[in-house]
């Protein structure tokens, strides 16, 4: 380990980081630190080091968090089957700040400096775009691993090297809106935080609704790390709408929907999150606060209790988070780990650390972990996948400490082009 500690702002978040490689990386903040598994029969040789740019301070560090461990669970179990090409894995974290300057310099100073192999994770939509630029000009792989925009995978934008393991917004908008249209009406009002990830789930969200017959009667954006929405939540109370659609991540997300069951909101309307995590959720108040609200989610846990063919593989990899960190996998903690594990063994079917070779092993390729069958689309690296949509259980029904939602739906894989812009709506 290497770094120079700095003291943590958020004494509370660290509950979250249940030990290891983001506890001390978010201790350490924007300096390096190297994580290096200690696991029996460590390959030899010199490491292929990996970039990993996170989120650890801020809004969004709970999301950092997430990805941190399953980045630390894939690379012990590379290290463990006898790491890449014969040597060790090793990644290199570096807070982001969710800064784009500070993101393209700090994963810069990686690649100049440290000559790392590839880059994964990376969080929210400017440094995301920021990252992409430096794929490009860099030509070095970069394993996305969290939600997109649709612009960014468009053939003039899009890296040749940038892959995408997680969902793209526009497929949770769609599956989100075709569930609360059928199931709770059509008027729909929106409270959206104002950034491009906000900017951009609205406008899906309203693209979903005019294709299901749906309405956005209105809405209010609001600053990113808002702690006060008493005035927003008025104005949506009197929109009355059938569905109140709360945009916002991490913090924000946490703090709107304490505040909307303080108001009673969602007594007077339902409630719609596009996107949340177990470890948010978790956050907000589990059942207490989610009972009876829907929401999007990139996975949750309970699938592995449902009657699909890969419940036993959900099982053993949330059982593996399980004993390593007191929690199943998570979203962005699954979307990381997939990450780290599919660069390496496109690097291990290449046999070499040529970029182009690596992404050529990549797109088209097969593989299959917690969410069924997947694969990279040839044309923009997407991963094809499944999104949940989930609603909050009333707490009395509820039989564990990370159990507060049902599983109502899942859509994406089988019929992508139902969802996804196809690969020539995108330029290619």
């Amino acid at each position: 380990m290497s770094g120079t500690k700095k003291e943590v702002g958020r004494r509370n978040f660290l509950k979250y980081a249940a030990g290891g490689l983001v506890a001390a990386a978010v201790a350490i903040g924007g300096g390096y630190y190297i994580y290096r598994s200690q696991v029996p029969e460590m390959p030899k040789g010199d490491p292929i080091k990996i970039a990993v740019p996170l989120s650890l301070t801020g809004t969004y560090a709970y999301y950092g968090v997430e990805m941190g461990q399953g980045i630390e669970i894939a690379v012990d179990e590379i290290n463990a089957a006898g790491g890449v090409l014969g040597r060790p894995i090793e990644v290199i974290i570096r807070d982001t700040e969710m800064v784009p300057a500070v993101a393209t310099r700090r994963v810069m100073e990686l690649i100049e400096r440290e000559n790392v192999a590839f880059i994964s994770g990376v969080l929210s939509s400017a440094v995301n775009f920021a990252i992409n630029e430096v794929s490009k000009r860099e030509q070095i792989i970069w394993m996305c691993g969290n939600q997109t925009e649709t612009t960014m995978h468009t053939k003039e934008v899009l890296s040749p090297y940038t892959c995408f393991a997680m969902t793209v917004n526009q497929v949770g908008a769609y599956a989100n809106i075709g569930t609360t249209v059928d199931k709770l009406g059509t008027k729909h009002y929106g409270l959206t935080v104002d950034y491009v990830w906000g900017h951009e789930q609205e406008e899906m969200t309203k693209k979903a609704l005019d294709d299901f017959g749906g309405e956005w009667i209105g809405g209010e954006r609001f600053a990113l790390g808002t702690t006060d929405y008493s005035g927003l939540l008025s104005q949506a109370r009197e929109a009355k709408p059938d569905v109140l659609v709360i945009i916002a991540g991490g913090a924000d997300q946490i703090n709107a929907l304490k505040q909307v069951v303080e108001f009673g909101l969602n007594k007077e309307m339902d409630v719609m999150v596009p996107l949340t995590t177990t470890n948010i959720a978790y956050g907000a108040g589990g059942a207490e606060t989610f009972q009876g609200m829907y929401a999007g989610i990139d996975w949750y846990y309970k699938i592995a209790e449902m009657d699909v063919p890969y419940a036993s593989k959900a099982k053993d990899i949330n059982d593996r988070f399980m004993r390593r960190f007191g929690r199943p996998g998570d979203s962005y903690s699954l979307g990381n780990y997939i990450c780290i594990i599919e660069a390496c063994k496109a690097i291990e079917r290449a046999g070499t650390l040529n970029n182009d070779d690596v992404i050529a092993e990549i797109e088209g390729h097969e593989f299959e972990y917690h969410k069924g069958p997947e694969y990279w689309r040839p044309c923009d690296r997407q991963a094809i996948q499944d999104w949940f949509v989930v609603k909050g259980l009333p707490p009395e029904q509820t039989t564990g400490e990370f159990d507060f939602f049902e599983i109502l739906d899942w859509r994406g894989r089988d019929n992508p082009d139902d969802y996804l812009d196809t690969c020539a709506e995108l330029g290619y």
